[in-house]
Formats: structure tokens, sequence, C-alpha cells
């Protein structure tokens, strides 16, 4: 019993020790990231020093991504629905069409942007308007694919907020597809998500398609 009290203590601290590392690897360091950019750079044949139009590029690169691109590592989902109300009786279903974001391919370290449509089925909590779209953010502003990132959203809201049922629809304009072919510049990705009462074949589904309204054309 105490060697399993042991063992159990021993994986819970370094289990610890784990995420401490792996957070203190993801904190930015923009000074390293910029010199890493200017040997990049170089590596293409395109050195800074040699080209004033490029003498800016890694340092304000670097500060891009870090401060603005993947700023959603600095978010924490579960603070952003903790601020709720108490939901009604009745409460229908809750939709927030084109919250505009960005992501980054994972791929080829691409942006991607365009827009999300978030709706939910509340349990007992609501969530306000405010803080699903900084949840969008905050899962968003990261090296993530859409298709992650559309499940990420429902099932979030799921298990943070205690939603019945949540769907997400998104529609991007993915620069690893627009930039690289001539023949996609117009080319826009859909993907979506639906759990809980919301999923494909359940009650709430075609509300759900209904609310987010398809796709976006302008």
């Amino acid at each position: 019993m105490a060697n399993t009290q042991a063992n159990a203590q021993a994986d819970s601290q370094a289990n610890t020790q784990a995420d401490s590392q792996a957070e203190a690897r993801r904190r930015p360091d923009v000074a390293r990231a910029a010199a890493a950019l200017a040997d990049f750079l170089r590596a293409l044949g395109h050195a800074p020093e040699d080209d004033p139009e490029l003498s800016k590029a890694p340092q304000l690169t670097a500060q891009a991504f870090a401060e603005e691109l993947l700023s959603g590592y600095a978010m924490d989902p579960a603070t952003i629905l903790a601020d709720t109300m108490e939901a009604g009786p009745d409460e229908g279903l809750v939709a927030v069409r084109s919250i505009q974001t960005t992501i980054v391919c994972p791929h080829h370290l691409l942006p991607a942007g365009g827009l999300v449509h978030l709706a939910y089925v509340p349990g007992s909590r609501l969530a306000g308007l405010g803080s699903l779209a900084r949840l969008v953010q905050c899962l968003g502003r990261r090296l993530t694919l859409q298709e992650t990132l559309v499940r990420e959203l429902a099932e979030t809201l799921m298990t943070g907020l205690g939603a019945r049922g949540a769907g997400c629809l998104a529609e991007f304009t993915p620069a690893c597809l627009t930039a690289r072919r001539p023949d996609c510049h117009r080319a826009r990705s859909v993907s979506m998500a639906a759990v809980g009462c919301m999923a494909p074949g359940e009650p709430m589904h075609a509300a759900f398609l209904q609310a987010v309204g398809g796709i976006d054309h302008r």
C-alpha cells in the first residue's frame, strides 16, 4: 500500500514537472526567434544585413507570431468560460455568427483567416457573447488545423460550459493553399463539428445548421 502511494506521488510529481517544462518551452523567446528567422532568410539566400527592406523582418516577424498570431496560448479556455450566468428553464439555442480569427497552419506555418460560427444549447449556465468571441481567439490563434479548431470549440463548450449540445462551422482562406497554388487563389475551406444534442442525427442538428446559416459568400 505504501509503495503504491509512493509510486502515485512520484508519478504526479513527474507529470507536474513535465507540464512545467512544456510550459517553459512554449513561452515565447522573441530574441531567439528573431535570430532563427535571420538564419532562415540567409539559408534562402536573402541575408537581412544585405537588404535594407529585410533588416527589420526577423524582429517584426518574431513579434507578430509571439504577440499576435500565437497569442491564444497565453489564454485559458476555462478562465474565459468561468464568467457565466444562470440559464432559464426554457433556454433555446444560442448562436454567434461571423467571428473573425486567424489560425496558423502547423504544417507550413502560414496563416488562414476567416469566420467562425458557434452555436450551443445551454445546460444550467450561459456564457456571455463576448466570452464566446474570446474563446474563438483563445483556441484559434495557435498552431492548429481548421478541423481541429472546430472540434475543440464544440467540445470545450460541452466540457467547460456544460452545454447539452454544441457546434461550430468555420470557413477560412488558407494561405498554405492560396499562396502556393496559382489555380487556388480564391479557394476557401469549410469545416464543421457538432456534438451532444446537436450532433448529426440528433434532434437539434437541423437547428444548428439553420443557426449558423451555411457558408458566408461575402
